[in-house]
C-alpha cells in the first residue's frame, strides 16, 4: 500500500508545525533506526526507492546503534508529497489518523491539518518537529524545488536529516517538559547567538556543509562536486546582483553569527558553509560529531562550542573573517 509505505518494525513519525504530540505512555524503546513512510498518492514508487536509497546513506554514516542519542533518532516520520494538493490533503488527514503510541499529532482546532498541501504547492523540504517538545521527527519531502531525480534531491535528505540529528542530542538534555520553551530550544541550538533570536549560521551551517560533505563520497557524486559547490557559495550574487555573497558578507558590519531568519539569511547559510569547512579543516569532520555528543552533558551550547573548538565562537569567526579575505582559489584548497 503505497499511501503507508513503512520499513520498519518499530515506530517513526511526522510532525506538522502546529501540531505537538506526547507518548500515550512510557517512550518505547527503539531497537532499529527506520523511518514510516507516508507518499501521497501521485508520488512515484520510483521517487520514493529514491529517498529511501539516500535515507540509508545518512543512516549508515551518521545513525550508529551504539550513539548516546540513538534512542531519540526514532520515532521518524517520512511524508513524501507529490504536486496534487488534493492527494496531499489526503495524505494528511491519514496521517493525522495514524495508529500510533502518540497523542495529539494533529489538532483540529489549530487550523494546520493540511499543512502538507503547502509543499505540494510550493515544494521544498523541511523538519517540522522538535524531538524534546513532540516526542517524534517529521521530515516533509516534496517532488519540487528539488525534484527526486535532481542533483541537489540527495543531499538536501541529507540535509534534513542531520537537522533530526541535531534534534535528538538536544531532546537528551533532561528537562521539565512545563518549562520546556522555545527560547530554551533556541538557545540549546546555536540559534541565540550574539544576542539575536533566531540566527541561522550554526545549525544551518552544519547540517548543509555536513550534507554535501557526505554527498561527495557517494559513487554519484562527481569528482568536483564539493568543490563546485563551495565555490558557488562564495560567488553568487543571490538578491544583490554585482556583488558576490562573500563580498556582501566582508563589506557588512553584520557578524556571522548575527544573521537572523530573514531576508539576509542566504548570507548565513552560504557563509556559515564555509564556516564549518573552516572548522573542519583545523579540528576534523568529526569535531562536528564531538559537539553534538557533548552538548547533552554540558547542557549549554556556547560553553560546549569552546570546549570542542577550543575558543569561543566570537573570536574563532573573527579569526575566520581574516582567513575569508584571501582570494577564493586560496579558500577552496582546504574542500577535499
Amino acid at each position: 500500500m503505497k499511501k503507508l509505505f513503512s520499513i520498519i518494525l518499530f515506530f517513526a513519525i511526522v510532525i506538522t508545525p502546529a501540531c505537538e504530540g506526547t507518548f500515550a505512555a512510557d517512550e518505547p524503546v527503539f531497537e532499529t533506526y527506520e523511518p514510516v513512510i507516508f507518499a501521497a498518492s501521485d508520488v512515484s514508487q520510483a521517487h520514493i526507492d529514491e529517498t529511501i536509497k539516500w535515507f540509508n546513506r545518512a543512516k549508515q554514516a551518521w545513525f550508529k546503534k551504539d550513539s548516546p542519542a540513538f534512542q531519540k533518532f526514532s520515532p521518524l516520520y517520512l511524508a513524501i508529497i507529490g504536486t496534487d494538493v488534493d492527494a496531499a490533503k489526503k495524505l494528511n488527514k491519514e496521517f493525522c489518523n495514524y495508529q500510533d503510541h502518540i497523542n495529539n499529532k494533529c489538532n483540529d482546532n489549530n487550523g494546520n491539518t493540511n499543512v502538507f498541501q503547502e509543499y505540494a504547492l510550493e515544494g521544498n523540504a523541511a523538519v517540522t518537529s522538535i524531538r524534546a517538545r513532540d516526542g517524534y521527527h517529521l521530515l516533509i519531502m516534496s517532488s519540487s524545488r528539488p525534484s527526486p531525480f535532481e542533483l541537489d534531491y540527495a543531499y538536501i535528505v541529507f540535509h534534513e536529516l542531520f537537522h533530526t540529528y541535531q534534534k535528538s542530542y538536544q531532546a537528551l538534555i533532561e528537562m521539565d517538559p512545563k518549562k520546556h520553551t522555545f527560547d530554551f530550544s533556541k538557545q540549546i541550538s546555536g540559534k541565540k547567538t550574539g544576542g539575536k533570536n533566531n540566527t541561522v549560521w550554526w545549525s544551518e551551517g552544519t547540517a548543509n556543509y555536513l550534507a554535501q560533505l557526505l554527498y561527495a563520497k557517494q559513487p554519484e557524486a562527481e569528482s568536483d562536486f564539493l568543490k563546485e559547490q563551495m565555490r558557488m557559495w562564495l560567488e553568487r550574487d543571490n538578491r544583490n546582483p554585482g556583488i558576490s555573497v562573500k563580498e556582501e558578507y566582508l563589506l557588512s558590519d553584520i557578524k556571522l553569527y548575527e544573521y537572523e531568519y530573514g531576508d539576509k539569511a542566504y548570507i548565513a547559510r552560504y557563509i556559515g558553509d564555509w564556516f564549518i569547512a573552516y572548522l573542519v579543516k583545523d579540528f576534523g569532520e568529526k569535531s562536528i560529531f564531538d559537539f553534538y555528543a557533548q552538548l547533552p552533558i554540558i547542557g549549554n551550547w556556547d560553553e560546549t562550542f569552546t570546549t570542542i573548538f577550543k575558543k569561543p565562537y566570537t573570536v574563532l569567526v573573527d579569526e575566520f573573517d581574516e582567513w575569508l579575505q584571501q582570494p577564493n582559489e586560496e579558500l577552496l584548497k582546504i574542500i577535499p
